[in-house]
This record gives structure tokens, sequence and C-alpha cells, in this order.
């Protein structure tokens, strides 16, 4: 019986540490696609007055 129970506990850390990790995946997520947006509006705000290619120098 109280291995059940100690089971139960077991689940609910594993459930909750999950989420957290989902979350925070999530966020990050979220916090490259705004700076993406970012990089991309500074990209075409400068534009291309050096004849610099607007994905680097090596591209």
């Amino acid at each position: 019986m109280d291995t059940i129970q100690n089971f139960d506990f077991l689940f609910a850390a594993y459930t909750i540490l999950w989420v957290i990790v989902f979350g925070y995946f999530f966020f990050l997520t979220r916090q490259l696609a705004d700076l993406r947006r970012e990089v991309n509006a500074l990209r075409e705000e400068r534009g291309n007055d050096d004849g610099a290619s607007p994905t680097g120098p090596n591209s």
C-alpha cells in the first residue's frame, strides 16, 4: 500500500518536471522567434547600402 502512494508522488513530481521543461522550451522558442523578427526588421531598415548580403558575409 505504501509503494502505491509513493508511486503517486513520483508520478506527480515527474509530471511537474516535464511541464516545467516544456514551458521553458516554449519560452525559448518564443524568444527566438522575437529575436529573428527583430533581426529581420533591422536588416530591412539598414538595407543593402554597403552591398553586403542580407544573410551575412559568408553566404
